[in-house]
């Protein structure tokens, strides 16, 4: 008989300015923060995606966690 799984997925979006570093490294600090939070919640980093878009570059990361 075939078992299913839920899978709850969410996804933390940063952008961060290429020419300032005021503004990038607090955000970066912050998405460190939030990834550790989804870790301690039992969320796996499944994928991260850079995307670079004129003066910013937008980080993407999906995390999952299977159900029990």
């Amino acid at each position: 008989m075939p078992v299913s799984t839920l899978t709850a997925v969410e996804t933390v979006t940063t952008r961060i300015e290429k020419d300032d570093d005021s503004r990038t490294v607090p955000r970066l600090e912050a998405r460190h923060d939030t990834l550790s939070a989804y870790g301690r919640s039992g969320f796996q980093l499944a994928s991260t995606i850079t995307v670079p878009s004129g003066g910013h570059t937008i980080i993407v990361d999906t995390l999952i966690r299977a159900s029990e």
